[in-house]
């Protein structure tokens, strides 16, 4: 990233989650400024402080005084950003929509929107694009997911990860220096577990519990689960891998950014871990899949549980296999990025449950001394 260390980095999406956290990263580890433009009805003081909290070493005065707040106008529009633009020799466009299924705003929210990132940087002949992306692009396949562009895929997850190979595709023939960077499914800081996304994942596993079945201790608990890896990434991880791109930038590198495979927990030790510490049920019934269910043994809120959870369950069920030559060349180059690991994901666990007055409520029905400890 020495190109522009020390110039000025546009990044997009710095009021949601992943934004913060990449703000963060460059903030607190390079010397670049940055320029984050924001829908009009978020405050800079506010995206500021949410910044700061993504990383102990950042205050809000750290990131007011080395970010330029600026609107961000609709997409037909984008060239009102060059004004606020001045220095900027890199962009890094992480904004865009996470709808599993609306069409729409995918389109709005990630082709649409790549395609004036594009032209924005075009006409600022930056030195380097970089896309967030997901590592999910290929559609469901079979064998190891290359780190190139993919072809239509057989069948999707989602519309989402149709989109984003789109707007990959958006990237890649633009005629900019382009680095793509392919997250699997993100979690919480390895350190300390924190996590400010929304409930997508694992996250929408121990939402939905939480909201549905937390009134009442279930003596069977049932899950769908395999001895799989589960496809998880830190958010620290994350960044510092993409900051570590960046630096060692390779124009036409696509970088998935996921964890060792050999670290990484399954789909039944991690709804294991879930259950000994959260749940605590005197059964469990795992099942092969969704569709195989025993669901005349499940509860109606089970059911409900089980139909809430089916898309991300579908997708921790596949065999995901990805190439990983980025990552251990940076790897390499000297950047240690934390795995997904059993205990890792026991920290992010344990971090959700603690900011839950439900859950906590429900453990203390439970463990009433434990819990008074």
């Amino acid at each position: 990233m020495s190109a522009f260390e020390d110039h000025a980095v546009l990044l997009t999406g710095a009021s949601g989650y992943l934004g913060r956290v990449l703000a963060a990263e460059l903030l607190a580890s390079t010397s670049a400024r940055l320029v984050l433009p924001l829908r009009s009805h978020h405050e800079p003081p506010a995206v500021a402080q949410a910044i700061a909290d993504e990383h102990p070493d950042l205050t809000q005065a750290d990131v007011l005084r080395r970010a330029r707040f600026c609107t961000l106008p609709p997409s037909a529009q984008i060239a009102a950003l060059l004004p606020a633009c001045g220095g900027v020799r890199g962009i890094v466009h992480a904004a865009g929509s996470v709808s599993y299924f609306d069409r729409v705003a995918l389109q709005e929210g990630n082709e649409q929107l790549t395609g004036a990132m594009i032209a924005l940087g075009q006409q600022l002949q930056v030195e380097q694009f970089s896309f967030v992306s997901t590592a999910f692009s290929s559609g469901y396949r079979a064998g190891r997911i290359d780190e190139q562009l993919h072809a239509l895929a057989g069948e999707d997850p989602t519309d989402y990860t149709a989109s984003k190979r789109r707007a990959e595709h958006l990237v890649a023939a633009s005629g900019l220096p382009w680095l793509i960077a392919r997250p699997s499914i993100i979690i919480g800081d390895s350190r300390t577990g924190r996590y400010s996304g929304r409930p997508y994942g694992i996250y929408q596993l121990w939402r939905g519990f939480e909201r549905l079945l937390s009134d009442a201790w279930q003596p069977t608990a049932h899950a769908v689960a395999s001895d799989r890896p589960l496809q998880l990434v830190h958010q620290d991880a994350v960044a510092k891998g993409l900051v570590a791109a960046m630096r060692d930038f390779v124009p036409g590198r696509v970088l998935h950014l996921v964890s060792d495979p050999a670290a990484l927990p399954t789909a039944r030790q991690a709804w294991g871990l879930w259950f000994r510490e959260v749940v605590q049920p005197e059964r469990v019934c795992f099942h092969r899949s969704v569709e195989q269910a025993e669901r005349g043994a499940m509860t109606t809120r089970q059911r409900l549980f089980m139909d809430f959870t089916a898309t991300n369950l579908e997708i921790a069920e596949h065999s995901w296999q990805f190439e990983t030559t980025g990552l251990r060349q940076l790897q390499a180059a000297g950047c240690a990025l934390p795995p997904v690991t059993v205990e890792s994901l026991r920290t992010c666990q344990r971090a959700f449950v603690a900011q839950s007055p439900r859950l906590r409520a429900y453990l203390a029905r439970l463990n009433p001394e434990a819990m008074a400890r």
